[in-house]
Parts: structure tokens; C-alpha cells; sequence
């Protein structure tokens, strides 16, 4: 995928996402915990991010499980029947 590419698909989904998550980034870096409704919301937006990044691989139905790391962190993991081309030789495009 191009860099144009990725700077036009930031330019439409940013401002959707930018709303809530911004006061909620602020808070996180502050050291804030995040309440679970918070945690709801940035899991939305990163979901939203990443169905959008999937529709230009032909791929945004593809079911998206969500659950929490080890650590905390978010992990999304997709399943669809040929993602190679999103993964790319020896993952290079990701």
C-alpha cells in the first residue's frame, strides 16, 4: 500500500476517532486508570482503524476477535481465508 494511500485513509477515519480518544490518551498518559467503558472505546476506534486498513485488501468483513494481552495491551486478531496479501512476503507489508 501506498504512503498516499495510508495518509488519505488517516485523513478520513482520524477526525471520527479523534473525539473521545483524545481526552481518554490524555488521561492514560497521565496515569490515569482507564475505566471499562474507556477501554471500550479506544478497543472501538482501533477496530474501526483496523476494518478500514482491511477494506483496501478486500478484507473488511473479515471477522475481528478482540481480547486483552498479558500486559494489558489490545490484541485484534483477524481471521480471513487469504490474508497473505495484507501480510505480504516475510511480512514485510505489515
Amino acid at each position: 500500500m501506498s504512503e498516499e494511500i495510508v495518509e488519505d485513509m488517516l485523513e478520513e477515519v482520524a477526525p471520527q476517532a479523534a473525539g473521545d480518544y483524545l481526552e481518554i490518551a490524555q488521561r492514560y498518559k497521565a496515569g490515569e486508570e482507564l475505566t471499562d467503558e474507556e477501554l471500550d472505546t479506544i478497543a472501538d476506534v482501533a477496530i474501526s482503524i483496523l476494518r478500514s486498513i482491511l477494506s483496501h485488501f478486500d478484507a473488511a468483513n473479515s471477522p475481528i476477535d478482540e481480547y486483552e494481552g498479558d500486559e494489558g495491551e489490545l490484541i485484534l486478531d483477524v481471521t480471513a481465508p487469504d490474508l497473505a496479501v495484507l501480510i505480504g512476503r516475510h511480512g514485510r507489508t505489515l
